[in-house]
C-alpha cells in the first residue's frame, strides 16, 4: 500500500515532507531502534536541527524515545512500510545559504 493507497481509504498521517523524509531515513537504515546521529547523517543534517520534527513525530504517535538517543517506529513492522511506500530514498538537502547571502544586510 502506498499513501495514496492510504488516503485513498481515508487514512491520514498528517506529515509534512520533512517528515516524511525523517521516518524514511529511519527505515532505510533498517531494524530500530534507531540512533539520532545516524538518522541526521542520513539526512545530512545537525542532530540539533532535526530536534523539533522529532519532537513534532513523538507527538503525532509516529515514534518514541526507547532510551536516551535512539528512536523507534511506534507501529511494529512500519520501516517495512516506509521502504514499499516510499521505494527510493532521496531527501532533499536544505538550501545553505553562501558566504555572501550570510553576509548581507
Amino acid at each position: 500500500m502506498t499513501w495514496t493507497g492510504l488516503k485513498a481509504r481515508g487514512i491520514k498521517f498528517g506529515l509534512t515532507p520533512r517528515e516524511k523524509d525523517y521516518l524514511r531515513a529511519m527505515a532505510h537504515l533498517g531494524t530500530g531502534p534507531y540512533r539520532t546521529g545516524d538518522i541526521a547523517a542520513a539526512l545530512s543534517e545537525k542532530i540539533t536541527a532535526l530536534g523539533p520534527m522529532r519532537s513534532g513525530l513523538i507527538k503525532k504517535g509516529m515514534i518514541y524515545s526507547p532510551a536516551h538517543g535512539d528512536m523507534a517506529f511506534t507501529v511494529p513492522l512500519f520501516d517495512e512500510f516506509m521502504r514499499r511506500a516510499i521505494p527510493e530514498f532521496h531527501p532533499k538537502a536544505r538550501k545553505t545559504p553562501s558566504a555572501k547571502e550570510k553576509h548581507k544586510p
